[in-house]
């Protein structure tokens, strides 16, 4: 394996200034940079260039640019019925519309297993509900590969909010139990203004894309050249040591690529819908983060 231990040594692709678009960004287009990278670090070869990567080795580190608003997050889609005259709604991160193209491959799984007797349904199916494995199966999509268990719901839009989400509370710890599904509850640390601000004065974005490169390539970079190959720009004044890169900077850079880090990340946001569109320049201000 090639190890690079002098900051001369550095991959050419990689420039910091280049990195500086990450400041004119809206704080949700930053977390979708960071979305677009979760996968990426876990693919190899031709599957990452083709994911992206590609465009990053040739100077454009920003991956998407479009917002959530647009282009959905990594567990988003369209629902996208048959005619053109229905309705398109998009999904959320844990609640979408159900589409025909379901519903059609729903009935045709049901009649394979026997779901109708002489064209009628049968009684053991008329009040039976879709299980989850059911929904995968429809949706071919292995909870292994994306980490949920989804379940359908129709909700009756004219109740209110506060009636809707005390029936969707009541209802599902009895969903999960007769379902035998346990919560996944999201580990990731307390996430706040500063996060964001940090993923931008650690430069954890720029880092990731270093450790996919050195993944991919099988380079070594010591963590005193590789301190100095990130953080090496007109901004910067000093530069992390070794021990802090090894022992800060790449566990935080690898926690930031984690489902947990990134459902928190979104949480925040709903929660304060009025970051959604602060540009990343801004909040570094407001917060009192210096940017090296």
């Amino acid at each position: 394996m090639e190890k690079i231990k002098k900051y001369q040594d550095k991959p050419s692709w990689y420039r910091p200034e280049n990195y500086d678009a990450l400041l004119n960004l809206t704080l949700q287009e930053l977390i979708f940079q960071l979305e677009s990278r979760m996968l990426l670090y876990y693919l190899s070869g031709d599957e990452c260039d083709g994911m992206g990567f590609s465009q990053i080795l040739r100077g454009d580190p920003i991956l998407v640019s479009k917002s959530y608003s647009d282009a959905g997050g990594a567990h988003k889609k369209i629902a996208t019925p048959f005619s053109d005259q229905k309705p398109r709604l998009k999904c959320g991160e844990h609640v979408y519309p159900v589409t025909f193209r379901e519903i059609h491959s729903a009935g045709l799984m049901a009649e394979k297993n026997g779901a109708f007797i002489d064209g009628k349904l049968s009684a053991e199916y008329s009040e039976a509900s879709f299980s989850y494995m059911d929904i995968e199966d429809i949706r071919d999509r292995g909870t292994e590969d994306v980490g949920w268990l989804p379940l359908m719901l129709i909700l009756d839009l004219r109740a209110i909010d506060e009636e809707l989400i005390q029936d969707i509370s009541e209802l599902l710890p009895g969903y999960r139990k007769d379902l035998n599904v346990e919560i996944e509850p999201l580990d990731s640390g307390r996430i706040g203004n500063m996060t964001l601000g940090k993923l931008i004065v650690q430069r954890t974005i720029p880092l990731i894309d270093m450790l996919i490169w050195q993944k991919n390539m099988e380079v070594e970079i010591t963590y005193e050249a590789l301190s100095r190959i990130i953080f090496d720009s007109y901004h910067a004044t000093t530069y992390p040591n070794g021990l802090d890169m090894k022992r800060v900077y790449i566990p935080a850079a690898k926690r930031a690529l984690s489902d947990d880090f990134y459902r928190s990340l979104c949480l925040f946001l709903k929660h304060n819908p009025e970051l959604i569109n602060r540009k990343v320049s801004d909040h570094l201000e407001i917060n009192n983060c210096i940017y090296p």
